[in-house]
């Protein structure tokens, strides 16, 4: 299973809400695990009649059914107040009180059984469908026997999404308490500015929900198709990408809908909630990644490739409001590796620019010859990671005392890596430009064929033996019984090709198979590792992997016609 953001099979299409039971209620159990609770006296139902947060679907119950489960709630049909005609409405509490989505047999994955066409709960259900807020269309409130109060003898089913509806409407328009809009003396007066002015904002809050409900709707179908599949873990990626597609043609929508739905609908929530969440829920912020995580996955499964976080289609700016701050994908898919390929440039760009011609970057050099090997490079991401967490705990020696034991393992840790991972990407790199069915080449062989293109590159004139490379490359990177970490340090002028550039080649690639080595094998130099001492290890393993990135460039170049 490749995607990153799971659901967690709970129903998203049609959560109920009980009058009666609101604390059990689906729908506000699912508002209360995203940190929303309504403030005291005020109730869905006070919502929905004065327009501010409707229902999907409101479905009027037999009052004889509802006080058939409320006296005998482990089987209603034993109650004297059971009818034979109102078994549907004993189904649907029964089921209305489970969050786990009910799939419908099929090919149409996508539907929820509340919509089912066929004979059964569905259909029946809907026969009883009233407006939610209409007077006149709903029934008469009846009287709880335990609870003292009058209720209306519904079941409302709101989307999992409203709740960030909600969340906004109690922030925004800073419900704390029952409305008063009695008239009478002064204080009533005020109440009912006050109420007044709760409206103004809670339509406003109504028409931005009611705006963007259609690309949540298609999150929430989507969570369906995903439970449909989530046990059939081998063929789930396959299975999602068919229905995904099925489905899009079915509602006729494209990727182009989806690409709306991320850009200018999440992406712009996210610009309002990434530094303060309505009611300050980080809960919401985080339920907020997962929709955008979903969409992106969605996104993938009708284009067939995944979004490309760098590209300025992904980069939200409210041109209405200049001080507005924009919102980009990277920072609400804070994804570590995407991270790490925009600190590697800023980190490495700076040694990259005096590494000898034609390996000299520029930040922007690097950036595209990262970017045009990242999606098929493994090791490269890998890499890059290793050197970003290494370069950040290096630049971060301010720690406490407490902390430095930890700080040196960790640091140990990514230089290890940086090594290990340099050798990864140069046998990536071998298998592109000379591809073998032969067995896998010994670390030395690999990094002198390294050597050999790199050379062949930037020194074609230069000409060294392959016994010659092999001498030097076991002479100074054998780490068996080394004295000291200096044995292994050789600057360019202890090779003696007579061209500086190839002097610097051969010593990159020696001391990065140094670092692989010391990383594969060795642990008594750690603390040399984790000082100054490495740099010229870690400024090798950065110019023999921008080499081998080149050489990749270099024979796709020599391959077009």
């Amino acid at each position: 299973m490749t995607a990153n953001w799971k659901t967690d099979g709970a129903d998203s299409l049609f959560l109920a809400y009980e009058p009666w039971t609101p604390n059990s209620s689906p729908f506000l159990e699912h508002a209360k695990e995203l940190g929303i609770a309504l403030p005291g006296g005020l109730t869905l139902e006070t919502l929905a009649v004065r327009g501010w947060l409707c229902p999907r679907l409101r479905i009027a119950l037999p009052p004889a059914a509802i006080r058939a489960c409320w006296n005998a709630q482990c089987d209603p049909t034993g109650s004297p107040d059971h009818e034979p005609s109102h078994a549907w409405a004993h189904q649907l509490l029964a089921q209305c009180r489970k969050r786990a989505i009910e799939l419908l047999p099929g090919d149409e994955p996508w539907k929820h059984w509340l919509e089912s066409e066929q004979p059964g709960l569905g259909r029946s259900a809907r026969a009883h469908v009233v407006d939610p807020g209409n007077g006149t269309a709903e029934p008469q409130p009846m009287l709880h026997p335990r609870q003292e109060k009058h209720v209306l003898p519904v079941v409302d089913f709101y989307a999992d999404w409203q709740a960030y509806h909600l969340a906004e409407l109690l922030d925004r328009a800073e419900l704390r308490e029952f409305v008063v809009t009695s008239e009478g003396d002064a204080c009533v007066q005020a109440c009912r500015r006050q109420a007044e002015d709760f409206d103004s904002r809670a339509q406003h809050v109504f028409e931005r929900w009611k705006h963007v409900a259609p690309a949540f709707e298609r999150l929430a179908r989507f969570r369906m198709i995903w439970a449909a599949h989530a046990r059939n873990i081998d063929a789930f990626d396959q299975l999602m990408e068919r229905d995904s597609q099925a489905w899009a043609t079915a509602a006729g929508f494209d990727a182009a809908t989806i690409h709306g739905d991320v850009r200018d609908v999440l992406l712009e929530i996210w610009a309002d909630w990434k530094d303060r969440p309505p009611l300050g829920s980080n809960q919401l912020r985080r339920g907020l990644q997962r929709d955008i995580g979903l969409a992106t996955y969605l996104l993938k499964n009708l284009t067939g490739q995944p979004p490309d976080p760098f590209h300025s289609d992904w980069f939200w700016f409210d041109t209405e409001s200049p001080g507005h701050r924009p919102a980009r994908l990277i920072d609400a898919l804070p994804n570590e590796e995407w991270r790490a390929l925009v600190a590697f440039t800023d980190n490495a760009s700076h040694r990259t620019t005096t590494a000898p011609a034609p390996f000299t970057r520029s930040a922007e050099g690097l950036w595209q010859l990262l970017r045009s090997n990242w999606d098929t490079c493994a090791p490269l991401r890998r890499f890059c990671l290793a050197w970003t967490r290494l370069m950040r705990d290096r630049l971060h020696d301010s720690l406490r005392h407490a902390d430095a034991t930890i700080a040196a393992n960790e640091r140990i840790e990514q230089f290890n890596l940086v090594g290990l991972h340099t050798e990864r990407v140069v046998r990536h790199v071998a298998a592109i430009v000379t591809p073998s069915t032969g067995k896998q080449a010994r670390s030395n062989a690999v990094m002198r064929d390294a050597i050999k293109r790199s050379l062949a590159i930037a020194a074609p004139s230069v000409s060294i033996t392959d016994k010659q490379l092999m001498d030097w490359i076991e002479q100074h990177s054998s780490l068996h019984a080394m004295p000291d970490l200096t044995h292994s340090l050789c600057p360019p002028s202890t090779f003696a090709t007579g061209d500086v550039v190839a002097d610097q080649l051969i010593a990159a690639h020696v001391h990065a198979l140094v670092a692989r080595n010391y990383a594969a094998h060795h642990d008594y130099f750690d603390d040399k590792m984790i000082g100054t001492s490495a740099a010229p290890l870690l400024a090798g393993c950065l110019l023999v992997v921008v080499a081998a990135l080149h050489s990749v460039r270099q024979n796709q170049n020599a391959s077009q016609p």
